[in-house]
């Protein structure tokens, strides 16, 4: 009879305490709103609970102060039915706004055929994520803002759209203004991920059985009024703080009809004539909202009727009935207005004028000082000027020219209106401020700037960083303007989710810390590392922008402490808790695979002695890959003055221990106790039956073999 040796790690209490069986699991947190005007928490905010490996939904409501509590019953019976999704839903996209890439959530109910698709505010399809008949189930996808052909494609307002047999779903989203991606198909544009958590790995459990703190598999959605929904889905783990920060983004922070412009630097000015543009020079631009339309005439009848200011006059251009009050002009810019009646209607509605260098920040974007808010050559169908081929004799409608938009989102920077700005004017940009702000003298000039040319005036005058001037109280057929808003920065929140967890035992020495950062304001983040063995850890990185550090090859069985500064770029700051994990042996994984804990049906119909087949729940251990090698346990003999076990004497592999050839064959003619004895010389133990098994087979099916 052969005798074989297989080692699998010794479990280590609290390495894998996240696989003892639990009665519940609680989770708890607050809910914060944040907007343009404060930050506060949100009483009676709905947080629908998922627990997605047994299928149970739950929701709850924050009381007064914005808390919220949840406990988890881990066993009790469990129905795959549960599991699928009732109605046909398309979550809203987070991060919204976002730059690089957004991730949003499609709940299918049947077998049908779905078409996942992007469109522009023009209605123009962008791209195809998906078409093709879906399965019933969860579905994740991620869009990286790029076109069907690969290349990336301008900021502004955009919508996923969900087509099928029994109808349409969609949802508004904002790109920003994704500066120069690379270009052609060297990357995918959207990945999708069907989530399904019936069979495998995360089957759910049967009726009557308890589960494990790994198998709490959670997600968690957050919704209150008018605020954008958020979702997190996460596995609990070991030791983890359930405590949950959350912040959800009011719709004011992100205005009807404006777009966020992110923070940046960019060159401002131009070497036009005359030189009222000069120098040109580097402005940052703190991040800020902007009207993506200039005001229309029904938006200022509206502020009129509600404040009893006059209506303004009729202009002196081809249209005698072009008023406020005529429905046919509802959708063209307003004219005639003053800076001062500019003024008056953005602090009505609770916004401001742009400033001079915000203006032309989303006028051209900032990746390059173009000409155009499209680009260095004039085209005559992209802007409403005396030199268009537009069809209109003064203004058009607002956004009437969708190949003319800003590399932010903006329609009609170019032409239609000139526009009033908040800043005095001044003939060049000799001292002007570099940081983004209003450049307004005590007392104030006598004339306001106005940018980006109009109906009447040639391609040169509509160029980004063309510059005029007049009164704040005159008013004029070619005069009109848009809103800013300022963008209000929020204190970001502490880490969380640390890896390891806080107070896992028995962790590799190679472990790498990681941790998650979520800034309420899009903010890039930054994070000083304090680490060490003292409880007082010492700073080992500061100002890193990823949320990892590799600390080297730790020492083995010893508990280290971290803690994680988070910063913004306004010096903005959060200090996380302290953590702390413990280390395991230093070689005590090499070699081995981890299985995850979980259930499988032990045993077999034939023989007899594996009667009867049951179900097992093993908790995650490791196991070696491969069996014991003569090489290993030739090692374990000489370190401990052990005999070598006898020869096997098998035909024609003679010296079959000693002999160098034979050196990565299993070892022979060990016993139980000698295989014992190796395991602990390793740190290490054998496998349970159960285990074994457990490796053998996986645990999807009731196979015969492993393969």
């Amino acid at each position: 009879m052969k005798h074989v040796l297989t080692v699998v790690v010794l479990m280590l209490i609290g390495q894998f305490a996240a696989a003892q069986t639990l009665d519940d699991v609680s989770l708890h947190g607050t809910v914060f709103g944040y907007s343009v005007h404060d930050t506060t928490v949100l009483a009676g905010a709905w947080v629908r609970i998922t627990d997605i490996s047994a299928g149970q939904t739950d929701s709850v409501q924050t009381d007064g102060s914005g808390h919220w509590a949840h406990t988890f019953h881990t066993s009790g019976a469990s129905n795959n039915r549960a599991l699928l999704p009732q109605t046909i839903d398309l979550t809203p996209n987070y991060p919204n706004p976002f730059s690089n890439g957004t991730t949003f959530s499609l709940t299918n109910p049947i077998q049908q055929d779905v078409r996942v698709s992007i469109y522009n505010i023009l209605g123009q399809k962008v791209t195809e994520l998906v078409h093709r008949k879906l399965q019933p189930g969860y579905y994740d996808f991620r869009w990286d803002g790029r076109s069907a052909t690969g290349q990336r494609i301008a900021g502004g307002i955009y919508f996923t759209v969900v087509h099928t047999p029994n109808g349409i779903k969609s949802r508004k989203m904002v790109l920003l203004d994704p500066g120069n991606g690379p270009s052609g198909g060297e990357e995918v544009h959207v990945s999708m991920f069907r989530r399904s958590p019936i069979g495998g790995e995360g089957a759910a459990h049967r009726t009557g059985e308890s589960r494990t703190l790994d198998d709490v598999s959670v997600q968690l959605e957050f919704r209150y009024a008018d605020y954008d929904s958020l979702i997190l889905s996460f596995t609990l783990a070991e030791g983890q703080d359930s405590a949950l920060v959350t912040y959800l983004r009011h719709h004011d922070v992100l205005p009807a009809g404006m777009v966020f412009v992110q923070a940046g630097s960019y060159s401002m000015g131009a070497a036009y004539q005359p030189p009222y543009s000069l120098p040109i020079h580097t402005v940052h631009v703190p991040a800020f909202y902007i009207d993506i339309y200039e005001v229309t005439n029904a938006q200022y009848k509206v502020f009129c009727d509600a404040t009893g200011r006059a209506y303004p006059l009729v202009p002196a251009f081809d249209a005698p009935d072009y008023v406020v009050t005529n429905p046919t002009y509802a959708n063209y810019p307003v004219v005639m207005v003053s800076w001062d009646d500019a003024k008056a209607y953005a602090a009505w509605r609770g916004a401001r004028l742009p400033t001079e260098a915000e203006w032309e920040r989303a006028a051209k974007g900032n990746t390059d000082n173009r000409q155009w808010p499209w680009g260095d050559t004039w085209v005559a169908g992209n802007a409403n000027g005396s030199q268009s081929s537009d069809g209109y004799t003064n203004t058009s409608p607002v956004g009437h020219f969708p190949n003319g938009v800003s590399p932010v989102g903006c329609f009609d920077m170019a032409g239609n209106v000139m526009e009033w700005c908040e800043d005095d004017w001044h003939a060049s940009y000799d001292g002007a401020p570099t940081n983004g702000s209003a450049w307004i003298d005590t007392p104030r000039a006598s004339n306001r700037v106005l940018r980006g040319g109009s109906w009447s005036a040639p391609d040169t005058f509509l160029r980004c960083g063309y510059r005029w001037n007049y009164s704040p109280t005159v008013r004029r057929f070619m005069y009109g303007f848009r809103c800013a808003a300022t963008n209000v920065v929020n204190q970001p929140p502490v880490p969380i989710f640390p890896y390891p967890a806080d107070g896992a035992i028995g962790q590799l020495v190679d472990s790498v810390l990681s941790w998650t950062g979520i800034d309420p304001d899009l903010d890039p983040l930054t994070y000083d590392v304090y680490f060490g063995t003292d409880s007082t850890p010492s700073l080992v990185s500061t100002a890193q922008s990823g949320a990892t550090y590799d600390p080297g090859t730790l020492t083995s069985w010893t508990t280290y402490y971290w803690r994680i500064i988070v910063y913004d770029d306004h010096d903005h700051t959060a200090q996380g808790p302290l953590w702390s994990f413990t280390t395991g042996t230093s070689d005590s994984m090499a070699g081995m695979v981890l299985i995850p804990g979980s259930s499988y049906n032990m045993g077999s119909t034939w023989p007899e002695h594996s009667h009867p087949i049951h179900t097992v729940h093993v908790p995650a251990f490791f196991i070696d890959r491969f069996e014991v090698a003569n090489a290993q346990y030739k090692a374990f003999c000489d370190s401990t003055a052990r005999s070598y076990p006898p020869d096997p004497g098998f035909p024609g592999m003679p010296d079959y221990f000693t002999d160098s050839a034979y050196a990565n064959y299993p070892v022979v003619n060990v016993s139980w106790y000698d295989a014992c004895d190796y395991a602990a010389w390793q740190g290490k133990r054998l496998p349970t039956e159960a285990e074994w098994e457990r490796a053998a087979r996986g645990n999807t099916d009731n196979r015969c073999y492993p393969w």
